[in-house]
């Protein structure tokens, strides 16, 4: 798999929630952290148990905010995701 010997960055605009996305790509993930940093929350969530992905959401007083454990979805759209390796 490619996330196993992957070097390098990803930039995506990732989206996370506990409801289904209507995204190309759809993963099941957990929040295993979050943090509010103003403007926007910093999540970890983790797929398959073992691999981790950092998603940075703009706030929105509206909006949930999603805790350690929550089962989510992250989702994109294909045309959103550019690779860059070392």
């Amino acid at each position: 798999m490619l996330l196993d010997r992957y070097s390098g960055a990803i930039w995506n605009r990732l989206e996370i929630s506990k409801r289904d996305l209507n995204s190309d790509n759809v993963l099941n993930a957990k929040t295993s952290f979050s943090i509010f940093k103003g403007s926007y929350i910093k999540y970890r969530v983790l797929i398959d148990k073992d691999k981790e992905l950092v998603i940075f959401r703009p706030y929105r007083p509206d909006e949930e905010v999603y805790n350690s454990g929550d089962e989510v979805k992250i989702g994109w759209f294909k045309e959103a995701g550019i690779i860059l390796l070392d």
